[in-house]
């Protein structure tokens, strides 16, 4: 039973990520007078189709992936009455990013009601522990972390990123104070056993505009500061991303430490179990909060896959919107575009590793699940 329901959480989500992704390219397109021949949701054979005025809508039998088919994409055909490669360089722009601009819209939503429902912790200080590196640098309560070695500090996600990815050991942080900025050499703890890095804060808690009012929150959180909340998450969701990007590059992080569809799927059913069959210990938490967490968690995971999506479709690589990106750069910069037999012969070659990629990884998590 845990192993549907965490299919079917696990479908809804990565279909809403795509169609929303890909609602981003079919609206644009129609809103620059492109025509679109196909709005596909998922891949492979159609389960589904409906014949629209001039688009074709079909939903396909493997829900990993969608496409939004257009006239005159990766052919030549700029001769004909909206075809996309006869359209400005600019409006192909705004084409091809506004699939990843709607995957950070549908994050944002995602946060806003998250941090509006459930409370959050700021970048206030409330607590500095006895004999901490905090302590010893001179952090004082009600303090407000803003940057860490010139890395923006947010929310509280990013002073544990910044702490433990970005700059490991000795830090130079300011911090508002009174009204003021202030710089503060702080040199953080190691906890070898959990392998991270701590500078011994707690933080204020922010009710939720319409979560149940803990003890010890600072204050109830405004629209405007939900909405910066929520703002400063999905930054720190996209900041990781890249760093994640970046470690792969480098060689700090392997293919293996990905996770495909199939690896968040098991995370889901982690938590689904927790809810249908809970052990000892989450016996004596009411089913109703055990399934408050399960929405949240699945609500997170919605919003930083999202934001994942939107940030890897992005990266400069062929056959992902980024590589089309440069070559209307390029096309921009030499007043003339690339020869679509090249353009095409880039983009096939990107998404066959785009593909040994992808298998790689879900045949890692398979074999993590064995």
């Amino acid at each position: 039973m845990s192993v549907v329901i965490s299919i079917l959480i696990a479908v809804v989500i990565f279909g809403l990520i795509i169609t929303v992704h890909e609602f981003g390219h079919y609206i644009a397109a129609k809103k620059n007078d492109v025509l679109v021949l196909e709005f596909a949701i998922g891949m492979g054979p159609i389960l589904l189709k409906k014949q629209g005025k001039e688009t074709l809508y079909t939903l396909r039998a493997f829900p990993l992936g969608g496409f939004c088919k257009m006239l005159g994409d990766m052919d030549d055909d700029s001769d004909k009455p909206r075809a996309l490669s006869g359209k400005k360089v600019w409006q192909r722009l705004i084409i091809s990013a506004s699939g990843a601009l709607l995957n950070f819209l549908l994050a944002f939503i995602v946060l806003v009601l998250i941090v509006a429902f459930t409370n959050s912790r700021s970048a206030e200080i409330w607590r500095v522990a006895e004999g901490s590196p905090a302590e010893a640098a001179g952090l004082l309560p009600d303090d407000r972390i803003i940057r860490v070695n010139g890395f923006r500090v947010n929310v509280h996600e990013d002073l544990m990123l910044a702490l433990n990815v970005f700059s490991p050991g000795e830090a130079d942080l300011v911090v508002m104070r009174n009204g003021e900025q202030q710089n503060i050499v702080i040199s953080p703890r190691h906890y070898p056993e959990e392998n991270v890095w701590r500078i011994g804060v707690n933080l204020h808690v922010v009710n939720g505009m319409f979560a149940s009012p803990i003890d010890g929150a600072v204050r109830t959180a405004s629209l405007g500061e939900t909405l910066q909340i929520a703002a400063g998450r999905g930054l720190n969701f996209a900041n990781t991303t890249i760093m994640t990007v970046r470690m792969l590059v480098t060689g700090q992080l392997s293919i293996n430490d990905l996770y495909s569809p199939i690896g968040v799927t098991a995370l889901i059913g982690e938590s689904v179990s927790e809810l249908i069959d809970p052990g000892e210990e989450a016996a004596s938490i009411p089913f109703g909060q055990r399934l408050a967490f399960l929405v949240n968690f699945a609500a997170i995971l919605c919003a930083l896959i999202s934001v994942n999506v939107g940030v890897f479709n992005l990266l400069p690589f062929p056959a992902l919107d980024g590589g089309r990106i440069v070559f209307l750069i390029i096309e921009g910069i030499r007043r003339k575009p690339v020869p679509v037999h090249i353009e095409a012969w880039v983009h096939s070659i990107g998404m066959i590793l785009l593909l040994l990629l992808a298998g790689f990884v879900i045949f890692s998590d398979i074999f993590s699940l064995m």
